[in-house]
């Protein structure tokens, strides 16, 4: 894996160098949004401003979906009725304020009968679907509630994703369950006797222990339950739900681009935008100056998702005239002590990836 992400890596900085070809755009750089949300929908565009000779332009990606699977002993029915799958939903969680009563509705689902219903809960606060289904095969019975904020974006697709998810649950062996290519992984779940596919950067908890109140991230021996292949829950999540990639560019200063200079360039960047400055990384490439590290308590940072460190990216550079500081930082998710998240060498290729999506 290292060694495909350096390639990747070191390809999206060739990709980068001048190109005698190309021509200004009359209106600046743009960011290409729609190159950016191949696998990674919810982008939208913040800042567009300036003109050919110098100006800013920027996007972000805030979004936070999250999905558990719940497991539990059959009830001893031979058919899961409407009043059976309400219970379930009603009685997964201590502390949760379901908006509207819930309204389950038949669906099929791997095989079994079962029922979705669809509500807000908080308040309003996030947007949940719940699937709830009886597994003779293996005597469970099975619920889902998949969530997203609705304080940040929260596109129709990734809402989609989770709802296919559900189809691809192994609730019992050779169960019929659904592949989709935007869930090209699949997760066994330790001691559970259950597996689904989730999305390329999802991913599950590992350790999760049953807690009682759907806010509750102390798992304590004392405070939470093991999970059995009888009774259990799963938990997986996004682990990029909050990125942003910026372009700056103004004329040429009449100095030489060096090392003193690009460090400054980026020492001013993080200045007025953030505290605690990591730098982990600096080297050139062809006439790309770049430097990555991490930071926290970046200016103007939403509540949601709940995060902490940014992992970032800059590249520095001058064409045809014109100095160009392109950024992209990626945000860490934070759950209580608990700090999940991709590969450092994955996020590099990510960020790698959104510093490309700039057009010039």
């Amino acid at each position: 894996m290292r060694n495909r992400a350096n390639a990747l890596a070191a390809l999206a900085l060739l990709l980068l160098l001048p190109v005698e070809a190309r021509a200004q755009s009359p209106t600046g750089p743009r960011i290409d949004l729609d190159f950016l949300s191949k696998g990674a929908p919810g982008w939208l565009p913040t800042e567009a401003t300036g003109d050919a000779t110098a100006g800013v332009a920027a996007a972000e990606r805030i979004i936070w979906p999250i999905m558990y699977i719940h497991w539990q002993p059959a009830p001893a029915v031979k058919a899961l009725k409407p009043e059976k799958a309400n219970e379930a939903i009603a009685t997964l969680w201590e502390g949760l304020t379901i908006d509207s009563p819930i309204d389950v509705k038949p669906v099929r689902i791997n095989a079994h009968n079962g029922f979705v219903a669809d509500t807000t809960i908080q308040r309003g606060e996030m947007k949940t679907r719940y699937h709830v289904w009886l597994c003779p095969e293996s005597g469970r019975l099975f619920v889902t509630d998949a969530s997203m904020s609705l304080m940040v974006n929260a596109p129709a697709e990734i809402f989609g994703w989770m709802n296919d998810m559900v189809r691809t649950v192994r609730c019992h062996t050779g169960a019929a369950v659904e592949t989709f290519p935007t869930l090209p992984r699949t997760y066994e779940v330790p001691n559970g006797d259950i597996a689904y596919a989730h999305p390329e950067t999802w991913r599950p908890l590992v350790g999760f222990r049953m807690v009682k109140r759907w806010d509750d991230w102390n798992h304590r021996v004392d405070n939470s339950e093991a999970v059995t292949p009888q009774r259990g829950r799963d938990v997986i999540l996004s682990m990029d739900p909050l990125k942003r990639v910026e372009v700056f560019w103004e004329p040429a200063k009449d100095e030489p681009v060096t090392w003193d200079s690009v460090n400054k360039r980026v020492e001013d960047y993080w200045k007025e935008r953030a505290s605690d400055l990591i730098i982990q990384t600096r080297g050139a490439k062809g006439d790309v100056w770049y430097v990555d590290g991490m930071v926290r308590n970046v200016v103007g940072d939403t509540a949601m998702p709940p995060h902490r460190m940014h992992k970032w990216k800059l590249w520095v550079f001058r064409r045809e005239g014109t100095d160009y500081l392109v950024a992209a930082r990626m945000g860490g998710i934070v759950l209580g002590t608990r700090r999940p998240g991709l590969e450092f060498d994955e996020v590099n290729l990510t960020l790698d990836q959104m510093l490309q999506a700039v057009r010039y």
